[in-house]
């Protein structure tokens, strides 16, 4: 152990300690029950054992949580040492800052709410497919899934985009479980909770609405099987109306500072149709000169976008420029250069979005939490030998196999040829077809939704759309297999 660095005092601050706890104790009451593995193995039993083994294991590689300066910030207004703004939606913050007083400051508390949600979305849908065939290598495909390179790769930084597919992962998997029920508890308490994380999915992120709207749908159909069809339609606006008024809600309750967050869009914009020369003769005073830093990062000067937007200029800089009264004078030049040079308005928009669908190398699909851990008390008493021992394997097989070996698994273009033939494939199905359909349509209309503003290429963006399309594979798979039990879905 000395050898390669490790101490037990190491090993004593690591979860992975309680892997290898779990793994005594549960070996010991196996063989005290008299169990053998041929038992476990036609038992769902192991489906519990594999959820909770996937959720340590992802604990344990990125405990305490990996942060981007993104959630650096959410996490400094949620521990009170910031000021409240709206430059991200508040919601998370919101959750975080709960989380924080229910657990006496405990910051890594929203890794383990993000990890548990998402494991617990996959084990119901494990759950779900072992009911239907009682197959039990269909139903380990689910949690499987959680150790794929392209799902494990971000599945522990605490950002906005793992929180959504993480909460309308475990709200589609309680809607499977629960909907066809005939206890009507049962049916209340799926419904709700799912209402809930809807709401929570569909205020962490300003698009989400468009990869929540195939969900409410899917879920109104699935629980209002008697009523008309205007009845359903009826239900589905109204769920919608309630679900977009979270946001506008939070802000009136807690008042935050109104952040430049559109500024980015208006401000690449310019650059991206504007030449730096232009921009220099006619921008407002106020703004020209954080324009012309931007135009260094313009499509004309770069051939992929790749965040190089934010290696030009600082998201301080965004602020202090584009703040206040900053924000309408940008607003106002913005709306005049698009009226006055459409077509260059749309060919840029084409373009990069263009980017994004056939993102290069350049995408981020690994978040290096070196510099994170260093950034606070909490995190250097996890910065040992262990933790950078575990993270080295995580990267090693996410980046080194997974993105060495498969990198279109990465890319936008996949899923969204896999989501279209998936719904060309459902046509032949007897059962399930609805659910297929609408977790693909979710999965592109969410990948689409970045059309108006697709100012990088990054993985994140595309996560639901991944775990949306795996899913909706998964039912089809069991929809074709013998062993299905013919229970319309």
């Amino acid at each position: 152990m000395k050898k390669i660095g490790w101490s037990l005092r190491d090993l004593s601050q690591s979860p992975i300690l309680l892997v290898v706890i779990y793994s005594l104790w549960y070996s010991y009451n196996m063989k005290k029950i008299g169990w053998s593995l041929r038992d476990l193995s036609q038992s769902p039993i192991l489906l519990v054992v594999i959820a909770i083994f996937g959720f340590l294991i992802s604990l344990t590689f990125f405990y305490p949580g990996y942060r981007s300066p993104d959630s650096e910030w959410q996490l400094c207004q949620a521990l009170g040492q910031c000021g409240l703004d709206s430059w991200h939606p508040i919601s998370m913050v919101v959750v975080w800052k709960v989380l924080l007083r229910i657990t006496d400051g405990f910051v890594p508390m929203m890794l383990i709410f993000q990890l548990s949600m998402f494991w617990a979305g996959a084990f119901l849908f494990s759950l779900w497919v072992w009911q239907r065939t009682h197959r039990l290598p269909l139903a380990i495909l689910p949690l499987a899934l959680g150790f794929l390179p392209n799902i494990l790769n971000i599945i522990g930084v605490i950002w906005k985009d793992i929180q959504m597919a993480s909460a309308l992962l475990l709200a589609t998997g309680l809607v499977i479980n629960t909907y066809n029920s005939k206890k009507t508890w049962l049916r209340t308490v799926g419904a709700v909770v799912s209402f809930m994380l809807l709401a929570y999915a569909t205020s962490v992120r300003t698009n989400a609405i468009f990869a929540v709207l195939p969900l409410i749908v899917l879920f109104v159909f699935s629980y209002n099987k008697p009523p008309k069809l205007v009845q359903k339609v009826l239900t589905i606006a109204l769920i919608v109306v309630l679900l977009v008024s979270v946001n506008p809600l939070l802000n009136v309750i807690f008042k935050p500072q109104h952040g430049p967050s559109a500024s980015t869009m208006y401000a690449y914009d310019i650059v991206n149709i504007l030449p730096a020369s232009r921009i220099a003769d006619e921008a407002p005073e106020q703004i020209r000169p954080t324009l012309l830093a931007l135009s260094k990062c313009s499509i004309e000067n770069n051939q992929r976008t790749n965040l190089v937007f934010w290696n030009c200029i600082s998201q301080n800089e965004v602020i202090s420029s584009f703040g206040g009264d900053g924000l309408s004078v940008l607003k106002s030049y913005w709306l005049s250069t698009i009226k006055s040079y459409p077509l260059q308005y749309i060919s840029q928009k084409i373009e990069t979005y263009i980017q994004f669908i056939f993102s290069d190398d350049g995408q981020s699909v690994w978040s290096n939490g070196g510099d994170i851990f260093s950034q606070d008390g909490i995190y250097n008493r996890y910065n040992s030998s262990i933790s950078r021992s575990l993270r080295s394997v995580a990267y090693g097989y996410v980046m080194d196999f997974g993105y060495k070996y498969f990198s279109f698994i990465y890319k936008p273009w996949l899923w969204l040829f896999a989501a279209t033939i998936l719904m060309i494939y459902a046509k032949r199905l007897k059962e399930y077809r609805l659910w297929v359909y609408l977790l693909c349509a979710s999965a592109i209309m969410y990948i689409l939704s970045f059309a108006p503003g697709s100012l990088t290429s990054d993985y994140r963006y595309i996560y639901w759309s991944v775990v949306s399309v795996l899913i909706a594979w998964i039912i089809t798979t069991v929809g074709c297999s013998k062993y299905a039990k013919r229970n319309r879905l």
